[in-house]
């Protein structure tokens, strides 16, 4: 038996490992779903604790750009960046047509604060040493931000 497994929330889902459970002949039902319930926990629990916990102690500012085609979608992602529990301090540095700039301050690692943001259906891309913060793209990351 294969117990496929990911996390749901907001942002993309999560695909979690699958849990592969031998089921030897002749095992009654409700110990086959008992095992499978048992091993997809454990499963879970692992993934949880392998997700790296964030430093506290660790904060640090980030400058990035963020397009603009609406007033809107302006309002909007500065609302869900001030939603990622990560985030503090943000202060826009810059605006122009179609383009604004936003200093921020965050704690843990960059990696931790893409998927926190993520959450909070945001996309934060490296492009050339330039951050950039755009709605989230379900299908394909490489929208983020502009080439």
């Amino acid at each position: 038996m294969t117990v496929r497994m990911r996390r749901v929330g907001p942002g993309r889902p999560v695909p979690l490992a699958d849990v592969e459970i031998t089921i030897p002949a002749g095992t009654p039902p409700e110990k086959v779903y008992t095992s499978a319930a048992i091993q997809a926990e454990a499963g879970i629990e692992d993934a949880w604790k392998n997700r790296g916990s964030v430093d506290l102690t660790k904060k640090s500012k980030l400058v990035a750009e963020v397009r603009i085609t609406s007033l809107e979608e302006w309002t909007a992602t500065l609302a869900r960046l001030g939603t990622v529990p990560a985030v503090s301090d943000v202060d826009i540095v810059a605006l122009n047509t179609g383009e604004g700039r936003v200093s921020f301050s965050y704690t843990g690692t960059t990696d931790q604060l893409r998927s926190a943001a993520a959450q909070s259906k945001l996309g934060l891309a490296d492009r050339g040493g330039s951050w950039w913060i755009s709605p989230a793209s379900v299908s394909n990351e490489s929208s983020e931000a502009p080439e």
